[in-house]
């Protein structure tokens, strides 16, 4: 299987959710072999070794999921020898252990359609392609609350569009480095950074331990606009 998708969209987490559903169907031995490699575990320095480093490897997954991440640079460019001989190297353990294997390369979509342009084999074997689009501005404000939540915060009330509106500028301003989920984590902890910068400067006014105490802990725990504008 191909999980294709941009940065943050869950690929990892979705190929164990694969490897969990499949192990309880019974179409893999055991859901919890999970053995998650790049480049550097196929890979090897000198020619020869990476049929050794490729064996390793499937055999530490068998019964369960090799999960190959960022897949397409197994190959970087025309001239990589050791890489082409990784990607020719995989392919007999792909077909000889298909009923005790289950093999999941992830990474972006076009790079993704570049590595299996350099193998014909590799495409014919890995026609079940799953892309995973980009987070929704819906889905992203509902990660950042989970991620309050989590935190043991509250949002304010009725800011819901507001924190769509400040994502998705934040995303568009990122452009393809943004990241899906991370960059909604990563906005986040700098909403907290300012909350904190705020809730420091209230404590500051205090004149006494008494009167801090009088300070809510709804107060102390709630974001508020002021916190997530800039």
């Amino acid at each position: 299987m191909l999980l294709t998708g941009n940065a943050g969209t869950g690929k990892t987490t979705v190929a164990r959710l694969i490897g969990k559903i499949y192990g309880k169907a019974g179409l893999i031995k055991s859901e919890d072999v999970f053995v998650e490699i790049r480049r550097e575990s196929l890979v090897a320095g000198y020619m020869g070794q990476t049929g050794i480093k490729v064996a390793h490897e499937v055999d530490k997954a068998k019964g369960g999921i090799l999960f190959i991440d960022e897949a397409y640079n197994l190959v970087n460019g025309s001239h990589d020898e050791f890489g082409r001989e990784a990607l020719n190297t995989l392919l007999a353990p792909i077909e000889n252990n298909r009923d005790d294997l289950m093999v999941i390369m992830a990474g972006y979509e076009h790079e993704m359609n570049q590595l299996l342009d350099n193998n014909q084999g590799l495409r014919s074997r890995m026609n079940t392609v799953l892309n995973l689009e980009d987070y929704s501005k819906e889905q992203m404000r509902e990660i950042f609350y989970q991620k309050a939540k989590e935190g043991g915060y509250r949002v304010e009330e009725n800011l819901e569009s507001f924190v769509e509106d400040f994502l998705m500028r934040e995303k568009q301003k990122a452009k393809a480095d943004f990241g899906n989920a991370r960059g909604v984590r990563n906005c986040y902890e700098r909403v907290i950074k300012r909350m904190n910068a705020r809730i420091c400067a209230m404590e500051a006014d205090v004149l006494t331990d008494a009167d801090l105490q009088k300070i809510p802990d709804e107060v102390l725990n709630t974001i508020r606009r002021e916190d997530i504008e800039e």
